[in-house]
């Protein structure tokens, strides 16, 4: 269930007074009641469904669509909703009644305009907005388009710099493999009696796919200099997860025969090969804070994408504790890229200028002081360099060290669980320096070893190898 906001909406929510922003104009309060298909069992939600005041895609919603998209974000449980309640009031904001949003497809592109305008009425100023309800035609009152800031003359509230969703269609940027368990376990939580489509999704970019109501769906996130800027730093950490498939197959012994959908903007293909002419607005990046927070989280810290060209790694780990305890990784799979300059005879300054570790599970084994071990398993686990760090590459000797920079790492984690049982709900984020760093680089292509030590104080240390792949 996304729900999200393209011009005021959210401050209008939060009783904010923006100086040009004109307040939501649609407001409907629905008592939707769901029917599950197979319990028979019922649950009823209310909302309060709020719009913006933007020109209409057609067809207008209805309000069993409305039940549909803000209890699962899709239209396809239509048929099992029954709307118990729906009027239109003039502000539910404040009334304790849980924010509903219209489908995200029932707004324009901001490319294509009109603020305030019906469809086709391309005069400035003011036009009437309409939505039909259960068959009836309601028309709203005459509003007024927003004075043009320089926000909105630079792309609208959903551009310049921040941290970005890279797309609402994240659940389904997905790969298809062949067999479909050769890289591990079905990604998605849905029970597969009720939605067979699933089996096509055997591989995907986020860590986990949350499609069941009332858990947050997650979206990969990057740092960006505005939202075409973003979206192409998305379409670079989509394209090396695609590549990363391709290696992890070639040691699994499996093919891709349908890759994750790389390309960020107009139509989609979904799960069923149909395609989706209206998913435009999904499928771009958005800023986290014009999206519901309670609806969607990044997957994994928001990644700081350099420039390319980009390397596939991969890599091991390790830690030891001061008491003697060890626990090992392995399959550690990411992307970095580099440069060379200052060039002479015998070194270079090479420049690492993005180091990502893709977020994903991590499993392993460990051993206690005694000698006895188990299986351990880190949810959502994953790094990268905040910053790029430079070092002197010897063009003699092929080995490269670090003597005046190091690495700004962020390590990211969620839950643990040591032989199979849970330790930890949640995980956190850990900013750290590392000053033990040696690498070497065989030829100005490759391949790159970096070697890095950190010293945890009281927990011990931590090592890591990481070396690029052709």
């Amino acid at each position: 269930m996304s729900k999200h906001a393209t011009s005021c909406i959210l401050v209008s929510l939060s009783v904010l007074v923006v100086p040009g922003c004109s307040p939501p104009e649609y407001q409907r309060h629905i008592i939707c009641e769901y029917k599950d298909p197979v319990t028979q069992e019922t649950e009823t939600k209310e909302y309060c469904v709020v719009a913006e005041p933007l020109c209409w895609n057609d067809p207008k919603p209805n309000d069993t669509e409305l039940c549909s998209w803000n209890w699962f974000g899709d239209d396809a449980h239509q048929g099992d909703m029954t709307v118990l309640t729906a009027d239109q009031v003039g502000n539910c904001s404040g009334s304790g009644i849980p924010r509903g949003n219209f489908p995200v497809w029932y707004y324009p592109a901001k490319s294509k305009g009109c603020v305030g305008q019906e469809p086709g009425n391309s005069s400035g100023g003011s036009g009437q907005t309409s939505a039909t309800s259960g068959g009836d035609s309601t028309t709203e009152p005459t509003t007024t388009a927003p004075t043009t800031t320089d926000t909105e003359t630079t792309g609208g509230l959903n551009d310049g710099p921040g941290t970005y969703y890279c797309s609402l269609r994240s659940p389904h940027k997905c790969a298809n493999i062949s067999p479909d368990d050769a890289l591990g376990n079905d990604p998605y939580n849905r029970d597969p009696g009720l939605y067979p489509e699933d089996d096509d999704y055997d591989a995907c970019w986020t860590s986990t796919v949350n499609l069941l109501a009332g858990q947050k769906k997650l979206s990969k996130c990057v740092v960006a200099q505005s939202q075409a800027d973003a979206k192409s730093k998305c379409e670079d950490g989509c394209t090396n997860f695609n590549d990363s498939l391709t290696m992890a197959c070639a040691n699994a012994g499996c093919s891709v025969p349908k890759y994750v959908d790389c390309i960020f903007e107009g139509d989609w293909t979904d799960e069923l090969n149909n395609d989706d002419i209206d998913g435009d607005e999904q499928e771009e990046p958005w800023k986290i804070d014009l999206v519901d927070a309670n609806d969607w989280q990044c997957d994994g810290e928001p990644l700081i994408i350099g420039d390319g060209p980009f390397t596939q790694f991969e890599g091991s780990g390790t830690i030891i504790t001061p008491d003697g305890h060890s626990a090992g990784m392995t399959g550690v799979q990411g992307f970095l890229s580099y440069s060379l300059s200052n060039c002479t005879a015998t070194t270079c300054t090479i420049t690492i200028d993005t180091l990502v570790g893709l977020t994903g599970h991590a499993e392993g084994g460990y051993t206690d002081a005694a000698g006895s071990g188990g299986t351990y398993e880190l949810q959502q686990i994953g790094f990268q360099s905040r910053v790029p760090f430079s070092g002197t590459w010897d063009k003699i000797r092929k080995n490269i060290t670090f003597p005046t920079d190091v690495m700004q790492a962020q390590f990211w984690g969620g839950p643990v669980l040591i032989d199979g049982v849970s330790v930890t709900d949640n995980g956190g984020v850990l900013n750290a320096e590392l000053d033990q760093l040696v690498g070497s680089l065989q030829s100005t292509t490759g391949p790159l070893t970096l070697n890095m030590t950190y010293q945890m104080s009281l927990f011990g240390t931590a090592s890591a190898s990481l070396q690029t792949v052709p």
